[in-house]
């Protein structure tokens, strides 16, 4: 069951534009396109028509998360914005690429039980208290949940999301 459901969500990851439609997509394709599929499945406890969508950080996902901006998800237009340590008052969901630990640690702390989702593919990032951990398992993607992150946070992440996750912490 939990394999079928992976394919269903790879399948409507692939699905959500032209830039995923290859046949075989890279792998900062595949996690953009799980990135979009996570906002689709998390419920904000501030209603709008905008979801700020950050990034924080180096990451070569940079070029590949612009192609989600002006998506929708939820009846919320998605807006990305590549920004800073200290901008990030105004994000929903934040994905976090390389940063020194120190950075790290002081933006999860300064993020912890705000309403925004954080999403990196660094290591440790859910035991370090970030939300949702994209990490290859072999040569499958795979993601990590930190429930209890994201509950202090006020987000609401489906059933159907927590299912597919590798691990729920």
């Amino acid at each position: 069951m939990r394999s079928i459901l992976l394919a269903l969500f790879l399948v409507l990851a692939l699905a959500t534009g032209h830039t995923f439609s290859k046949v075989n997509p890279s792998l900062e394709e595949l996690k953009v396109a799980f990135v979009y599929n996570f906002l689709k499945f998390v419920s904000w406890p501030s209603q709008g028509t905008t979801l700020r969508f950050c990034i924080v950080g180096e990451t070569p996902l940079i070029d590949y998360l612009e192609v989600i901006s002006g998506k929708s998800v939820s009846n919320k237009v998605i807006m990305v914005t590549k920004t800073n340590l200290k901008d990030t008052k105004d994000c929903q969901a934040i994905f976090i690429g390389k940063l020194a630990p120190l950075q790290k640690e002081k933006l999860l702390k300064i993020l912890k039980g705000k309403a925004v989702l954080t999403i990196s593919d660094q290591k440790s990032f859910t035991e370090e208290g970030g939300i949702i951990e994209l990490f290859l398992e072999g040569k499958k993607l795979r993601f990590k949940v930190n429930y209890t992150a994201a509950k202090e946070a006020g987000l609401k992440i489906s059933s159907r999301l927590l299912r597919l996750a590798k691990e729920v912490i």
